[in-house]
């Protein structure tokens, strides 16, 4: 053998037979289809570079497409038809609602995670195994990928804690839309800040001669100390899941058993008792979804980068590709939940939808009218006049709502005079008749915030 030839076949798995052919170099798939001619010279079929590396074969990829292609599709439809509800519906949603920027917030990163993450991941991970934009690009691709998860992560923890003070603080003076916009733009330069090291170190690389001899490249982060990657790689698990699920877990827990052990003001009435404990158990059942399904996406990859990093062999395991494309899949995924967890169930949000999409003609008839549906189901009691006759109703209908104050169950037969009647729209509270009391309902207070 030449030199050429001693020095890669002696380094890694790598096996050379020489025999009056060209000598094929075989072992890892890293060094597939590499041939040592008898002079030194080399021959690598770029063609063919990927030989036998998973997600090579016709129904492995068409698998990944559609499953990525159509995750891809839902999360960027979803969140882009919640940013476009709340520009829609804004005059009718309540101006210091803080929670709509804070979703509006949440949707653009959910955008920019299946921008940044997803088709690089697919593409120059699973399908080429190797980078295909311009080498510039490496760098800003992995930096803003991490940006785009931290931003969707502590945009949670954002809802969770403004949640949190709504209910637990009922009297405390609301916050204008200063205090969002301030909000919003601490987790753009926190996720930055925490984002920075990766933009740093990440740059592209021909990890083999493979790579060199067909002129490809990988994007990849170039640590000088492989200490100073692990000890990234578990700042990033703490800063990215373990604390944004604690606090998640702290604020809607405490919510849960605030909103679950309120009664309602007044003397028992079984209907509205009724629709008090359908509210609690919808809102509850939301508050649940938001950290089980955190939980269930994150987790799984996380404790897999983390074991990569750790275990170093287990990156020559063949079944790790198939491992990571799952759980990377199901990380990625996460960004199509939060569309129908936050907005789906709020009814301001969902009649915007509506509305939207009836304005397409090929999609029109299969989308019900909701308007009759909203009006109907609003909350309220019918309201006896001063003369004893049934004269009107004070109903609530999207953000107003009544209040009425008695000191015994209304008889309509009777015509028993009203106490006191107050109704609240758009944070403006109205009274009428003899005596005026203030109110402050919880589940009114749900409604806004969460």
């Amino acid at each position: 053998m030449t030199s050429t030839q001693d020095e890669i076949c002696s380094g890694g798995d790598i096996n050379c037979s020489m025999t009056e052919e060209p000598a094929i170099v075989t072992g890892t798939a890293d060094w597939r289809n590499l041939s040592v001619l008898e002079n030194g010279s080399l021959i690598f079929d770029c063609d063919d570079f990927n030989g036998n590396i998973p997600f090579t074969s016709t129904l492995a990829q068409v698998i990944l497409y559609i499953l990525y292609g159509s995750m891809f599709v839902i999360a960027l439809g979803g969140n882009s038809l919640v940013c476009a509800a709340v520009i829609r519906t804004r005059n009718n949603l309540r101006p210091n609602n803080l929670t709509n920027y804070f979703i509006v917030n949440l949707a653009i990163g959910d955008i920019l995670i299946n921008i940044f993450c997803v088709p690089t991941s697919v593409l120059s991970t699973l399908v080429f195994h190797y980078w295909l934009l311009p080498s510039q690009l490496c760098a800003i691709f992995n930096f803003f990928q991490a940006v785009a998860v931290l931003v969707s992560a502590y945009t949670l923890v954002v809802i969770s804690m403004e949640r949190y003070l709504a209910i637990m603080y009922l009297f405390r003076p609301r916050r204008g839309t200063k205090y969002a916009k301030i909000s919003i733009l601490i987790v753009w330069l926190l996720a930055m800040a925490i984002s920075l090291p990766i933009l740093v170190v990440s740059d592209v690389e021909q990890p083999d001669i493979r790579y060199e001899m067909c002129d490809f490249y990988t994007c990849t982060e170039k640590w000088s100390d492989k200490k100073q990657k692990y000890s990234y790689t578990i700042a990033l698990l703490i800063l990215q899941y373990l604390v944004p699920l604690l606090i998640l877990l702290f604020s809607y827990i405490s919510i849960a058993i605030v909103v679950w052990g309120k009664k309602a003001p007044g003397e028992a009435e079984d209907n509205r008792d009724q629709r008090m404990i359908r509210s609690k158990t919808k809102t509850i059942k939301m508050l649940m979804a938001v950290v089980i399904v955190y939980t269930i996406c994150w987790l799984p990859f996380n404790v897999l980068n983390l074991v990569m990093d750790i275990n170093e062999d287990i990156n020559r395991w063949y079944g790790l590709p198939y491992i990571w494309a799952m759980l990377h899949w199901l990380a990625m995924s996460h960004a199509c939940y939060n569309p129908f967890i936050y907005c789906w169930m709020s009814t301001p949000f969902r009649q915007g939808i509506f509305n939207m999409l009836k304005c397409v003609p090929i999609i029109r008839r299969f989308v019900p009218d909701r308007s009759h549906a909203l009006n109907t189901s609003a909350v309220g009691i019918p309201l006896t006049g001063f003369d004893g006759q049934h004269n009107s109703s004070l109903r609530r209908k999207n953000n107003c709502t009544t209040y009425v104050s008695v000191r015994k169950k209304m008889n309509h037969n009777h015509g028993a005079p009203i106490r006191s009647a107050s109704f609240r729209c758009n944070n403006s509270l109205r009274s009428s008749g003899p005596m005026h009391r203030h109110f402050v309902h919880l589940e009114v207070q749900q409604e806004e915030s969460l």
